[in-house]
């Protein structure tokens, strides 16, 4: 939809359509105070811009707030050197000053003090002097109040532009009347410089202090309020995941219920599954967070020459072999041929699952569908490759099955023999509770 905007003045009008001729409409009419602006191609920070300047013009010629210049008195009045004062800061508090019906502004000026701190300032300076005694029309007051807001506006893009946002100077160009010499003069802007050479403490109570420069100190406290939102943003995920994965095994169940109520058979969920498994795995696939000092370690390393028996004492293996860096020489050492022989791995004490997948070392328990509508518990690895129990109805029985064995049998208890009595026990035991009245079924060892 083409933007018409209408201006104070067939001037401010004309002025409009020359700062910016090139997004104008095909039907605008230059006989208009009101401009036509294309409805495709024109960025929204000009017509921004535009609806500003149509307010201040409409104003029928009261205040100048915004960037007002200053005069040469004015100019030789401001220490420059101090705070925050500079030309362009100057100008905007002008500005507001003006707006506010503030004369003697510069009585009020604090170079400590932003833009926008300011607008306090002048406030109440008006009210203590009375000065503003004519009642403000209502295109006074829009006006006024569009001069301010893009005064704000400024201000706000002068600090990215110092921080050499090129799209924040550009603005301040197009939009608050900067030439490019002051737009120079803030990305050259040095006066912060010397701030940096003051150091602050920061820590205490369950962390060291540390001594820092103030830019060092405020990114310390970003990363911090970062960490904290990200924590809270976890926590809350992981309730509504814990819940949603509640929810959604209990309506499958009901599926499963209504389908065996209609003569048909039980479906298994394998996206709730596979979506469990890509939660389980997620640390893996995150890119592991790098201290200063793994940095520092590898140039270190880089610049460290291998000596002969190097290779011979550190960790000598295949790729994709992991070790630990507390493991004994004789642990480390695994032949270039392949990794170590089957049932040699050193299993946890523990089980960890990952969707219907229980690993344990070298082992792994997981459910396993050869047929249609028949589950089994498949063990992978030394000890296998076997079924634990076959001919399970479903999918969740399946799972019930798996989970008794895990509880039965610890990983470290597993041994790289088929003929394990322990584990076929369990097996036995863990389908018999799941199907109090089948007998069992345990498929024998090959």
């Amino acid at each position: 939809m083409t933007e018409r905007i209408e201006y104070g003045s067939k001037d401010a009008a004309d002025a409009a359509r020359d700062r910016h001729s090139e997004y104008l409409c095909s039907d605008d009419d230059r006989r208009l105070k009101t401009v036509a602006w294309a409805e495709s191609g024109t960025p929204e920070w000009v017509l921004e811009q535009e609806r500003l300047e149509a307010a201040d013009s409409r104003d029928d010629g009261g205040d100048d707030g915004g960037q007002v210049a200053l005069s040469d008195t004015e100019r030789d009045g401001i220490d420059f050197s101090d705070g925050r004062a500079n030309v362009l800061h100057a100008r905007s508090v002008k500005g507001i000053a003006q707006s506010e019906g503030v004369e003697d502004w510069t009585s009020y000026y604090d170079p400590t003090l932003t833009v926008d701190e300011h607008r306090e300032v002048m406030a109440d300076a008006a009210r203590e002097s009375g000065s503003r005694t004519a009642e403000e029309s209502v295109e006074e007051k829009a006006g006024r109040a569009a001069r301010a807001a893009q005064s704000s506006q400024c201000d706000h893009a002068r600090g990215h532009c110092e921080n050499g946002d090129p799209e924040a100077c550009e603005f301040l160009q197009q939009s608050c009347g900067y030439d490019d010499d002051e737009v120079s003069l803030l990305l050259d802007d040095q006066r912060h410089a010397n701030e940096q050479d003051v150091l602050v403490t920061v820590g205490g109570d369950e962390y060291p202090e540390m001594e820092v420069t103030p830019e060092v100190a405020g990114a310390l406290r970003d990363s911090w309020t970062g960490y904290k939102a990200g924590m809270g943003q976890l926590d809350d995920a992981l309730t509504k995941a814990r819940e949603a994965v509640i929810n959604a095994r209990q309506a499958w169940r009901a599926i499963n219920r209504i389908r065996e109520a209609n003569g048909q058979e039980p479906m298994h969920p394998d996206r709730l599954h596979t979506l469990l498994d890509a939660l389980d795995t997620m640390p893996d696939s995150i890119p592991e967070v790098r201290t200063l000092d793994h940095f520092t370690q590898t140039e270190t390393a880089d610049e460290q020459a291998d000596e002969p028996d190097q290779f011979a004492t550190e960790q000598q293996g295949t790729l994709g072999i992991d070790t630990d860096a507390e493991q004994v020489a004789e642990e480390k050492q695994v032949t270039l041929a392949g990794g170590d022989e089957a049932g040699n791995e050193v299993a946890p004490k523990a089980w960890r699952q990952k969707g219907t997948t229980w690993t344990g070392g070298p082992h792994k328990i997981a459910l396993d569908s050869h047929q249609r509508g028949k589950w089994n518990v498949k063990l992978t690895g030394p000890a296998g490759p076997l079924d634990l129990a076959t001919n399970l109805p479903d999918p969740t029985v399946a799972e019930t099955v798996a989970v008794g064995i895990t509880e039965r049998v610890q990983p470290d208890e597993v041994t790289g023999h088929n003929a394990d009595a322990t584990l076929q026990e369990a097996a036995a035991a863990a389908k018999s509770e799941a199907l109090p009245d089948d007998e069992g079924g345990l498929m024998e060892y090959a």
